[in-house]
């Protein structure tokens, strides 16, 4: 694997001014703005690919005249450039070619987003959450939705989920050993109360259907009391996406069959007309599609941030364009936490998302037996430790006194300190002509000794030779007594269903055997193996 190059970012920005000049680069010029020899060229080649597509040509030397291109038109942003080269760079120095490409691509789409000001970022924030409020709305119109959430909450009764699952409130708080039970805080019993309450209308509302009819004020004034109860619960985001896609669903099947008997069901089930079912999941697709561009203008705006922060997380296990992958997730979801009115801007707030992200997919991927992250937490503020503690002393910390200053104990911090060593394969080769592999080497504790062996082959050899002397009826049924050349001892029983005869005639007939073998003399040479 080659080391990676090091850009030099004012060196690099004079060679795309000088490179725009003139259409070309030579080598030498490229070599001096990366700060580093060229050894092989090869190595350079997503740089040149990256010089290519800004139109310029990486030349040998400089040519005659005005033989490649002429004065190129200015680049609009040198930083974004400078970003894709340092990109580029990353993803090249593994010899993966497909991983490059991907690379160059992914940075030229990123390029043509523009960075947000304050004030753009707090209107595309605030035009995600009227989207998202305009899909609650239309949401909320449809009993149907709160038949749905109301499935989901009989799922937390029942003691199926919890209710974490179901509602945003309770799904920020943390409960601390010692605390009340979860079920008592003010949190949980509030939203249990807004659900009962929606449960109570809902059942009103099914009871004015049936007895005044769809269309009648009764029905409409039951929905309308049921909307604000159900926009009054903070709902997850997965949970409202759920009862949005089972809403499409019954819009679609109400599409599918205009027939009158089939139209009554889909009524009967969404709980109001098909055409204000339909015009309530078209505002719904509306705010979706709102919320879902301004979301996504957030995030294609604030990717610069996410590859600065991916660069220092190079090397521990996860390839560059994974880890750009992990911190895009966290500053989605950073976007969806965002609060402008706290008068910060994203990219402050998103930075620690970004972080946490990429940490958590390096403690989950980055390693080839997984670790916990809470253990990888833990191991963090050991190695901190035993940092500062060697800066301070000039030596190594003791185990016991890095224990002592994390206050864990000493087994722990041992267990810890073992998390870091990496698994070996057995395949691996060893010594300077790498002939022979690791596991040819190692030690098989569960193999018997050679001696060991010997001996028992040796012993087995020793015994068949003497029961060769006895009768083969005696010689047969001692073997099978006491499992000579054999993989088991047999019982009396067994040995007596095999020869026809009774448990007590096979006993005399072992006994009888037995004393021949121990006639003095018989069985002399097998005293050594004793001894031994």
């Amino acid at each position: 694997m080659n080391e990676p190059f090091k850009i030099g970012r004012s060196r690099m920005r004079a060679a795309i001014r000088r490179g725009r000049e003139q259409g070309y680069l030579t080598y030498d010029e490229l070599r001096d703005a990366l700060r580093e020899p060229l050894g092989d060229v090869d190595a350079l080649e997503p740089v040149v690919a990256v010089f290519a597509d800004l139109g310029v040509e990486i030349v040998d030397e400089a040519p005659d005249g005005n033989l490649l291109f002429g004065p190129l038109e200015s680049v609009e942003d040198e930083d974004a450039a400078l970003d894709e080269f340092a990109a580029a760079l990353a993803a090249g120095t593994d010899d993966s070619r497909p991983s490059a490409d991907l690379m160059r691509a992914y940075m030229r789409q990123m390029g043509g987003a523009e960075l947000l000001t304050r004030e753009q970022e707090v209107a595309l924030a605030q035009r995600l959450e009227e989207g998202l409020a305009e899909r609650l709305r239309a949401m909320a119109l449809c009993p149907a939705a709160s038949a749905y959430a109301l499935e989901l909450a009989a799922r937390v009764a029942a003691g199926d989920a919890g209710m974490h699952t179901l509602v945003v409130r309770a799904a920020r708080d943390e409960y601390d050993e010692g605390d009340e039970r979860p079920a008592e805080r003010p949190e949980f019993l509030l939203a249990r109360r807004r659900l009962a309450r929606l449960r109570s209308l809902h059942a009103q509302l099914e009871r004015a259907l049936a007895e005044h009819g769809i269309d009648s004020e009764t029905a409409h004034d039951a929905r309308a009391k049921l909307t604000r109860a159900f926009m009054r619960i903070d709902f997850l985001p997965k949970v409202l996406d759920e009862v949005a896609e089972r809403l499409r669903d019954l819009a679609a099947r109400a599409r599918a069959d205009r027939g009158r008997a089939h139209t009554a069901r889909i009524e009967s089930e969404a709980g109001l007309p098909v055409a204000e079912l339909e015009a309530a999941c078209a505002r719904m697709n509306i705010g979706e599609t709102k919320a879902r561009r301004a979301k996504n203008h957030l995030v294609e705006s604030n990717l610069r941030l996410v590859i600065s922060i991916a660069k220092k997380y190079r090397n521990r296990g996860i390839g560059f364009l994974d880890l750009i992958q992990e911190g895009n997730i966290g500053l989605m979801r950073a976007i969806d936490k965002f609060d402008h009115r706290r008068g910060f801007k994203l990219s402050t707030y998103a930075t620690w998302w970004i972080r946490q992200a990429i940490t958590r997919g390096i403690a989950d991927k980055g390693r080839t037996i997984r670790v916990p992250v809470h253990r990888m937490d833990a191991l963090r503020r050991v190695n901190r430790t035993s940092s500062r503690m060697l800066q301070e002393s000039g030596e190594e910390p003791a185990t016991e006194d890095l224990a002592e200053r994390v206050d864990m104990p000493i087994e722990k911090v041992n267990e810890l300190l073992n998390l870091t060593r990496e698994p070996i394969s057995l395949d691996a080769p060893i010594g300077d002509d790498e002939e022979f592999r690791l596991g040819a080497v190692l030690e098989d504790e569960s193999a018997e000794a050679p001696f060991d062996t010997a001996t028992d082959l040796a012993l087995q050899a020793d015994a068949q030779a003497l029961l060769a002397d006895l009768d083969p009826r005696e010689s047969r049924i001692l073997a099978m007594r006491f499992g000579i050349g054999m993989n088991a001892e047999h019982t009396l029983d067994e040995i007596g269903k095999e020869f026809g005869i009774s448990r007590e005639r096979v006993r005399q007939i072992a006994n009888r055997a037995l004393r021949k073998l121990r006639a003095p003399g018989a069985a002399e040479h097998l005293r050594s193996f004793h001894d031994s």
